[in-house]
């Protein structure tokens, strides 16, 4: 199953139930997986893991392969397992378009509150808003702006990075990269 994981710099977790660990890259294996209690905590839609680390800039993003006994709550999509193999390094976009993928995959589940009907401006590296003609706006150079434009038969998916010159941080943008204009 693969999973979504972020941890504090150099894949500390600091949300154990024993304080601060340390996961290796590749296979980690623990005795027991409780949601509430222990295990490797990890959730299937990357924006849930926002839930326990809520700044993707200073923290590290991993996709991962959740095995061994899992154990779910109905909270949200996170998981504990007893098996938990760190493949690779996210950065924000990677994060995001994994995040818009999931979207797309599960429509009639609920969003994440970082979700946002129509339009929105990033915050803490990235904003998604959806609809049939959604806008956002960076708030910096480097902010990756998700979209997830809506249709009667489709949903089709637009990542855009703030670069400073074609995407200019305060400017509302359409999933076509064109600015939106009031008037329009």
């Amino acid at each position: 199953m693969l999973v979504y994981k972020i941890t504090a710099p150099g894949l500390v977790a600091t949300k154990g139930e024993k304080g601060n660990f340390q996961l290796q890259k590749g296979f980690n294996e623990t005795p027991k997986a409780n949601c509430r209690r222990n295990g490797y905590h990890c959730a299937e839609n990357p924006l849930d893991c926002l839930n326990y680390y809520p700044d993707v800039e200073s923290n590290e993003i991993y996709l991962c392969s959740a095995g061994g006994d899992i154990d779910e709550d109905e909270y949200d999509s996170k998981i504990s397992c007893t098996e938990l193999t760190i493949i690779r390094q996210l950065s924000i976009a990677e994060f995001v378009a994994a995040a818009l993928l999931y979207i797309r995959k599960y429509p009639n589940r609920p969003t994440h509150s970082r979700v946002k009907d129509m339009a929105a401006a990033a915050t803490g590296g990235f904003g998604i808003a959806k609809g049939k003609n959604p806008k956002l706006k960076a708030e910096k150079v480097g902010d990756v702006l998700g979209f997830v434009i809506k249709t009667a038969n489709e949903i089709k998916l637009k990542v855009l990075m703030a670069d400073g010159e074609r995407i200019k941080p305060g400017v509302w943008y359409t999933a076509d990269g064109k600015e939106f204009l009031k008037n329009e």
